[in-house]
């Protein structure tokens, strides 16, 4: 064996023991991040991370079902909530590539039964939210057939009381005369455009929503534990949702909304959501120029970008194109993040209520894709100013939390938070290291005096007063 190759060989096996090596660092960070739903006795989240279509990370934490100690895998199944959008607006996509639909057909020529306006909302208005239909679970609430506090502790509704079905949305809507806006003058996120593209979905192909997805999209794809719930289907087995109470975790059972689809009611597994992102690479559903349009912003009338694609929203995340949507609502939490650019994605899936994946999956691709992104940079400030800021905090409800300096460096103790170091971004702007999606700005009065800060941590803001020494 000459010398070249005896360097390559051990190149090579130098690069792959330092990739062995920092995939385990990885795990310890996410497994850090997980630790509370580690414990053997709570719900928790399975998590999966992918680049280049190889698997990076896939596992879960905490139980899919605390009485009987099953543990949450990759396997285990979750109602992907709002999540379920993209397999909704896939599914119109289909039809339009087959000739049998087209994305600016007028509503009414499907549903006459709508009122006047709906000649003038387009099939692309209710896949980007700008058709101006009303959002059903406010007009249940209004009829007053669901209490507005169901979601309260989870113990306003109980099994047995009204549950209302497509149908029951589509009489609700056809009920309607007026639009909350005229399409295409606002965006404003209503559940009433994807439940409308299901049914279309069922008057154009002449097949139930839940078979249409089957054949089209979940068998195709290898998809094997995925399915659309409601209707009068039965729920097969998926993960158990809990809420936490003062006696502990408490299963959610049902909800008003458990037979409703289109918006949500898809059920499917991390290993199974990973086969969807990879083939949103590829032309195995749709052809690219068709595909590209779920990933490409609506536009209002002036011309203003919304934001939001079919079932997509578009964002930065730390100067990397982002494709995201979450879900929740009704005990379970979603999130899918891709950069398409880095052909990276996270997934979370959670059967708790308060579980926020949005966070959680951020932190994440923070762990794996660090070197990519383009992450803020302190500046400097005088130790007089950053001594200004030490004190207590109280936040609501009455937690105290505490801001520290040690040596030129601020630190944070927030309540149910870990301890937090802070680097300064401007005079009153600071974010947390290694956690940058964490910011905290400070407040002062007219005479400088510092009487408060924010945290914001990605979309969950906080807000405490100083208390006097």
């Amino acid at each position: 064996m000459n010398k070249a190759v005896t360097l390559l060989i051990t190149l090579l096996l130098l690069c792959a023991l330092k990739t062995a090596a920092q995939t385990k660092v990885q795990v310890a960070q996410v497994d850090a991040l997980m630790k509370q739903w580690s414990t053997g006795e709570s719900p928790g989240a399975a998590v999966l991370v992918l680049r280049d279509g190889r698997v990076l990370l896939a596992k879960g934490y905490g139980l899919a079902d605390i009485e009987s100690k099953e543990a949450i895998t990759t396997r285990t199944v979750f109602d992907l909530a709002s999540v379920s959008k993209q397999f909704t607006a896939m599914s119109i996509m289909l039809l339009a590539g087959r000739g049998r639909l087209s994305l600016d057909d007028a509503l009414s020529k499907y549903f006459p039964e709508l009122p006047a306006y709906a000649r003038g909302v387009t099939i692309r208005n209710l896949l980007n939210h700008t058709s101006g239909v009303p959002d059903y679970p406010r007009l249940f609430i209004m009829s007053g057939r669901i209490k507005p506090t169901w979601q309260k502790d989870w113990g306003d509704w109980e099994a047995g009381a009204f549950q209302p079905t497509n149908a029951d949305v589509l009489a609700l809507l056809a009920a309607q005369q007026s639009p909350d806006f005229a399409a295409g003058e606002r965006w404003a996120y209503s559940n009433s455009n994807y439940v409308l593209l299901a049914l279309l979905v069922e008057r154009v192909s002449g097949k139930s929503f839940p078979q249409f997805l089957k054949e089209n999209i979940f068998q195709p794809l290898g998809m094997k534990s995925s399915f659309v719930a409601g209707g009068a289907q039965l729920t097969p087995k998926r993960a158990t949702r809990y809420d936490r109470t003062a006696a502990g975790y408490k299963a959610i059972r049902a909800t008003p909304f458990d037979l409703i689809y289109g918006d949500g009611n898809v059920h499917a597994s991390v290993e199974d959501l990973a086969k969807w992102d990879q083939a949103l690479y590829t032309e195995r559903l749709v052809k690219a120029a068709l595909l590209r349009q779920a990933f490409a912003s609506g536009s209002l009338k002036g011309g203003a970008r919304t934001g939001y694609g079919f079932g997509w929203v578009l964002d930065k995340y730390f100067g990397l194109e982002m494709l995201y949507h979450e879900g929740g609502g009704t005990g379970f939490n979603s999130f899918i993040m891709r950069l398409p650019t880095e052909r990276f994605t996270v997934i979370v899936l959670s059967n708790f209520a308060r579980f926020n994946p949005f966070i959680t999956g951020r932190k994440l691709a923070r762990i794996y894709i660090a070197d990519k992104l383009s992450l803020p940079v302190a500046v400097k400030l005088a130790p007089e100013a950053l001594r200004s800021y030490v004190g207590r905090y109280q936040f609501t409800p009455p937690l105290t939390g505490e801001v520290r300096l040690e040596g030129n460096t601020l630190h944070a103790q927030l309540p149910g938070q870990p301890e937090m170091t802070l680097l300064p971004l401007s005079e009153t702007g600071f974010f947390v290291k290694g956690d940058e999606d964490t910011t905290l700005t400070f407040h002062k009065d007219p005479s400088g005096k510092v009487t408060g800060v924010t945290v914001l941590q990605v979309d969950v803001s906080s807000n405490g007063r100083r208390l006097e020494n």
